[in-house]
């Protein structure tokens, strides 16, 4: 490797109905360490593999840490990940106030009652303010929801420069659409949607009301539910929900800062391939090594609103992730017109049927190459390139 260039290692972990993706970024002395999304269907599970992954002793610094939404299988190792390991930055999507009580209301909902790691949601969600302090050695920055600015471009000067990590410490919000660079050559983009609202009444306006509290505080839910009973909240949730939770998942964009640079990409035992598939509707194939992490994005209402987003990068974009396991309520197949691969986690056996069929032919429609990463670890998919 030449000085100045970069090697990056992605990896999509196999830990089921989940999501946790890393990235290893090594340029001259330097290595650098992303993580989007620290989450599984089993909190225990997640546990004993994130331990197997970084090692006690291992004295491993994360970087930065991107979460997509609060919902538990997206965030239940994030408390040992901060607990025992060192998180520079975690960038969380900005909530408003019926986004915080709708991600509490779920995890307690889908853990039978009041999980383990309630009071860390608190803390993250800024709820409890005295507790702000307890990870201190960790910055938490929120990303603001888009608010329908001109969308960003490659030339675009909304960037944070080569002095971030100074940068970052000063702010507590970013805006959507912020290019980060902990390296030159190489820069991450999230995209937190806007809010859309799903029936003419707010959800927090609703809950007040359906438990009859006019003066209801967000941080006393977990005793206002054990007082009405699981039951009533999950009438009351899934009434007005429906399919419609992740609206507010926010996604990422990882890839070069330059668009058109050369780089040498190999499979999972570094062995050369190549991406000349004839096959393809004859598309010329794009060479790049970018990404877009999606979490559980609303991909079927919110589709055009991201690929305008992003704007020139977006045909830059080789791989997507396949927004919430698969299902085919957040799903739009046009999200596939450009890229050749895809990956989707997914929990063997899981009980949503996630992927869902329309989904899988979706995708091979688009011609796009789909792998399915499961529990098993033989699933797992690496991605190693040099730029």
């Amino acid at each position: 490797m030449k000085l100045n260039d970069i090697k990056l290692t992605r990896i999509i972990h196999p830990i089921g109905q989940g999501g946790f993706y890393s990235e290893t970024l090594r340029c001259d002395d330097k290595e650098i360490n992303v993580i989007y999304d620290c989450g599984g269907n089993n909190i225990i599970t997640m546990q004993n593999y994130l331990e197997c992954y970084y090692p006690n002793g291992c004295n491993k610094e994360i970087d930065a840490v991107f979460i997509s939404h609060l919902h538990d299988d997206h965030i239940n190792g994030l408390m040992y990940l901060l607990d025992n390991y060192g998180v520079k930055f975690l960038f969380l999507p900005q909530l408003d106030e019926e986004e915080k009580l709708e991600v509490l209301l779920y995890n307690i909902l889908k853990n039978e009652g009041v999980p383990a790691y309630f009071e860390f949601l608190n803390l993250i969600l800024n709820i409890n303010q005295n507790k702000e302090n307890e990870y201190k050695e960790t910055k938490i920055i929120r990303v603001s929801h888009f608010d329908g600015d001109i969308p960003i471009n490659t030339e675009i000067n909304n960037s944070i420069d080569k002095n971030i990590k100074d940068e970052l410490l000063n702010i507590n919000e970013i805006k959507t659409g912020t290019k980060i660079h902990f390296e030159q050559k190489w820069l991450f983009i999230p995209y937190n949607p806007p809010v859309i609202g799903n029936n003419s009444k707010s959800f927090l306006d609703v809950f007040k009301e359906e438990i009859g509290l006019s003066d209801f505080k967000i941080k006393d839910l977990s005793n206002i539910v054990k007082k009405i009973g699981l039951d009533k909240c999950k009438k009351i949730y899934n009434k007005y929900f429906k399919n419609n939770h992740n609206a507010y998942s926010m996604t990422l964009f990882s890839g070069v800062a330059e668009p058109g640079c050369r780089f040498n990409h190999y499979c999972d035992y570094y062995e050369d391939i190549c991406f000349c598939l004839p096959h393809r509707r004859n598309r010329k194939p794009w060479y790049s090594p970018n990404c877009l992490y999606t979490g559980d994005f609303d991909a079927k209402k919110q589709f055009k609103n991201l690929k305008s987003f992003y704007g020139p990068l977006w045909k830059t974009i080789d791989l997507i992730q396949v927004p919430h396991h698969g299902s085919r309520n957040n799903f739009c197949p046009l999200m596939f017109e450009n890229a050749h691969h895809g990956f989707v986690s997914v929990g063997e056996g899981n009980r949503y049927h996630h992927p869902n069929v329309d989904t899988l032919i979706g995708i091979k429609q688009m011609h796009c190459d789909l792998s399915i990463i499961t529990e098993s670890l033989s699933s797992i998919k690496m991605y190693h390139y040099e730029i």
